[in-house]
């Protein structure tokens, strides 16, 4: 939960470039930052990812829904 609104706050701050950049018809600035943020959205995504698997809580004594 905490790992997913960093994207929703690094989603918006792209959404809000691009369509500013858009709005100026500034397409190469568009398309870099469209590109730049998919590709560090990957990035930290795996790193997020990699960083909550090796850290995850495992305990005998807490039991997940799957068993």
């Amino acid at each position: 939960m905490k790992f997913s609104m960093f994207f929703y706050i690094f989603g918006n701050g792209a959404v809000a470039l691009v369509a500013r950049k858009y709005g100026e018809k500034d397409m190469e600035a568009v398309n870099n930052y469209d590109l730049s943020s998919v590709l560090l959205s990957l990035i930290l995504g795996t790193i997020m990812g990699v960083f909550a698997f090796v850290f995850r809580y495992n305990s005998k004594e807490h039991h997940s829904v799957y068993g």
